[in-house]
């Protein structure tokens, strides 16, 4: 240790930016998945030729492990010419950084001269290799004390020299020990607990742990053997020692002061939280991880706390994040968590809000003890949700609908369909080629219309028209060609016929190959206006009767208003309904069903291009019809948030649905078991899902990025992208899914989506809240974007991957119209 110590004390006392590097060696990525009792390693080389350094950073006592990659000559100018997919969330750059803190878990592999490490971001728990090439076992020795020194220096904020020669002994001990245990734990496969168990008081099961299942041991490996022996030695135990003089305020601290100060700097003067007493549903064993986002990464903040979750009162939860020495996080289960869980790293991530009046969001992750323990919590997480959203018992649930409630959670899921990826991507990336990434703004200054008032509504149209509602006028939007748009003109002084008084549009819908709009008035659910817009104002006022009212208006089918059609389908809070202008009442009651109050508000529904319909609720459920006059032929049960919008792609294969926090993606079609046919599958419009519902798919910001955008999220209604109608029958297939929230807009590629990537979205922030927004029609290119005051075109391509917006803080767009 003394021969450490001035290695160390020579290096860390220099002022070089690099404190030790490898000069020669190659870089692995190891990717472990667990299926069943069996587990997939696949190995992947991802540098032939390669570097590897300490790095010192600008934060004094922080550090980062660099791997650099080693370009043959001419080598670097090739692959500079190459075009390269940004979108790509699994290739590395040319040069990866990782932050050298004890969740890297790093260790030098015995009898070997290769260094081994995980990626704490990544939720795939990937392990890395570099294989250093002409070195001896004393360099690699010297190496791995120096990342352990580096690791010691950031956690007690303090030159590792201070330290006595025991507790880095034993430190450096304790951190070889556990980065051989996560090394093996990472190769072991876990068999996952069943069902929930029901208790006597009804709902969600009653308390729960989970342990990690007994191994049959083989022949201990040497790697093992080294790591029993190190087991047996004492860890230091630093905060112990610490908290014997710590002040009350370090004690009550939200997180162990011994462990450096909070990344997100939370207020050091709050008292530890009290967890409420109530019936515990389920309790597990993991390390609290808190989200830092000057260096984004989570960073480990207690090692052994458990996470429970109790039942306060009848529907109300709380969850408890706690040590033996006080309760570190307490906060009531609610949407507001934007919970996502992911079996692969066996991780819950959720947003905790800083209770001292500073609205202060933080991102938190409990890395669990095993798989089975994550399984256990999100089994008991996913029913205490639905049991807190919908006040009702869970195990009243039908049977067939349970695991589609809980499984909502997971981040990780495996979806139905099946793509060539690769192919899909190639050819989305030829076809984007050809746009320019730019920004396009109209020529005027401000948007027309009434200046005293804000823009409400934005409609796309279908012959390079687009239209937005500002009080009482409706400004038009001209498209001259595919990346432009430019002020047409205005429609001022929206009147009705019978009592001509000026109003502003609530509900706006083109019709008739964009010939007319539809419009609706506020408090006024029994007429529909028809505004002829050649002439530019009101010509007919369609009277519903007086008992039906009506709250949202729809074409009879998606891409209807391309056509002469005239038809409309309505709903109402428990009504669904045809509506046919040529008759004196407008309703087809023949082609109308009503239902009991009890199903829950309907609030919006959409149509399939064949005519199908889909209806969202307040309760958060979703509806497929075939007809109108007929109960729905799948019921798909709601998480408990209402929806506020719904969307569905054109063949009906596919519905998303907004609610405030997330999108829910949910796959309408099932494979057919009664069918001899391979292949076959049926449609939840045409027959009952039953017990086959895919299960549903969670589109949500992640909690970091959230925190980032200020903690609030509140979805616009999402939409896919559409077909011009230049496509054949069957050939069109929607790309791009787009929302907004806040002053952000962000698009999905649905693509990615489908094939398991919930977390390829692209953002773009604006200076002031957005009000709605859609791609232009027929295609995914181009974004109309409606701001209060502005409207905008924006290219797709100008949106940035998260991670990249959090690295450029100067991604504001001012108001471009």
């Amino acid at each position: 240790m003394f021969l450490l110590k001035s290695i160390g004390s020579a290096i860390f006392g220099r002022q070089d930016t690099e404190l030790m590097k490898l000069p020669s060696g190659s870089l692995t990525r190891i990717t472990s998945r667990t299926t069943g009792a069996t587990v997939t390693v696949t190995r992947q080389l991802v540098y032939k030729e390669a570097t590897l350094a300490v790095r010192r950073t600008d934060r004094e006592f922080n550090y980062q492990l660099v791997c650099a990659r080693v370009f043959e000559e001419g080598e670097d100018e090739v692959e500079q010419q190459e075009d390269q997919d940004e979108n790509d969330d699994d290739a590395l750059d040319d040069e990866c950084a990782f932050l050298i803190d004890e969740s890297l878990k790093f260790v030098a592999l015995a009898d070997s001269p290769t260094l081994s490490w995980f990626d704490p971001l990544s939720h795939s728990n990937d392990a890395f290799e570099f294989k250093a090439d002409q070195t001896t076992p004393a360099t690699i020795a010297a190496f791995e004390s120096l990342v352990f020194a580096s690791k010691y220096e950031r956690r007690e904020r303090k030159p590792h020299a201070d330290a006595s020669d025991a507790e880095l002994n034993a430190y450096f001990d304790f951190l070889r020990a556990s980065a051989l245990n996560a090394r093996t734990a990472s190769q072991s496969p876990v068999k996952k607990p069943g069902g929930l168990v029901g208790s006597k008081t009804g709902g969600v099961g009653a308390a729960a742990t989970a342990t990690a299942p007994q191994m049959t041991p083989g022949p201990a490996t040497q790697q093992q053997q080294q790591q029993q022996q190190l087991q047996k030695k004492k860890v230091p135990v630093v905060e112990k020692e610490k908290e014997k003089d710590a002040t009350p305020a370090q004690r009550n601290s939200p997180v162990p002061m011994s462990l450096g100060s909070t990344p997100l700097a939370i207020n050091k003067n709050l008292a530890a939280p009290v967890a409420p007493e109530g019936e515990s549903i389920v309790k597990v064993v993991g390390d609290l991880y808190l989200y830092d986002n000057r260096v984004s990464q989570f960073n480990l903040m207690r090692e052994s706390i458990t996470a429970e979750i109790t039942r306060t009162a009848k529907y109300e939860f709380n969850l408890t994040i706690a040590d033996s020495v006080q309760a570190y996080i307490s906060q009531p289960l609610d949407s507001s968590m934007n919970p996502q869980f992911n079996s692969h790293a066996s991780c819950f991530v959720w947003l905790w809000k800083q209770d001292d009046g500073s609205d202060s969001v933080y991102p938190w992750s409990v890395k669990f003890a095993d798989p089975a323990q994550e399984a256990l919590f999100r089994d008991a997480f996913g029913a205490c949700m639905y049991e807190s959203l919908n006040k009702a018992d869970f195990l009243k649930v039908k049977a067939e609908d349970r695991g589609y409630l809980v499984n909502a959670y997971q981040e990780d899921v495996e979806m139905e369909e099946a793509e060539d990826e690769e192919e899909e991507e190639e050819k989305e990336e030829e076809s984007e080629s050809e746009d320019e990434d730019a920004f396009v703004e109209a020529t005027d200054n401000s948007a027309p219309g009434d200046k005293t008032a804000k823009i409400t509504n934005l409609t796309i149209g279908h012959r390079d028209r687009s239209y937005f509602v500002r009080g009482h006028s409706i400004g038009v939007l001209g498209h001259p060609d595919a990346d432009s748009v430019e002020y047409s003109t205005v429609i001022n002084n929206v009147k009705s016929l019978s009592d001509n008084k000026s109003f502003t549009p609530t509900k706006v819908l083109l019709h008739d190959q964009d010939r007319s709009m539809l419009l609706m008035r506020p408090n006024e659910q029994h007429t529909v206006y028809r505004m002829d817009l050649e002439v530019g104002k009101v010509v007919e006022e369609w009277k519903i009767d007086d008992i039906t009212p009506v709250t949202e208006i729809l074409p009879e089918a998606k891409g209807a208003g391309m056509t002469p059609s005239r038809n409309l389908v309505g709903i109402n809070h428990n009504s669904i309904f045809r509506l046919d202008p040529r008759l004196e009442t407008k309703l087809v009651r023949s082609e109308s069903k009503t239902y009991a109050s009890n199903v829950g508000a309907f609030q919006c529904a959409t149509t399939t291009a064949s005519g199908k319909l889909a209806v969202g609720s307040s309760k958060g459920d979703i509806r497929l019809y075939d007809k109108l006059n007929v109960r729905a032929k799948t019921h798909l049960p709601g998480l408990g948030d209402p929806v506020l919008g719904i969307d569905t792609t054109e063949s009906g294969k596919w519905v998303v649905a907004t609610c405030k926090n997330y999108l829910l993606l949910v796959c309408t079609e099932a494979k057919d078991a009664k069918s001899s046919a391979k292949g076959a599958v049926f449609s939840g419009f045409n027959k009952s899902l039953g017990d086959q519902k895919p299960f549903p798919v969670r589109l949500q910001l992640r909690p970091e990025h959230v925190a980032y955008m200020g903690g609030d999220v509140s979805f616009t209604p999402a939409r896919f992208n559409t077909s011009n109608g230049e496509d054949g029958e069957g050939q069109f297939e929607e790309t791009s899914i787009i929302t907004s929230t806040g002053p952000y807009v962000v698009t999905w590629n649905f693509r990615r989506v489908k094939s398991g990537k919930l977390n390829d979205y692209t953002i773009k922030q604006y200076g002031s809240e957005i009000v709605a927004d859609n791609f232009k029609f027929g295609q995914d290119k181009n974004i109309l974007v409606a701001l209060p005051e502005d409207v905008c075109m924006t290219s797709r391509k100008s949106l940035q991957t998260p991670t990249k917006m959090l690295k450029s803080r100067s991604s504001i767009v001012n108001s471009p119209y």
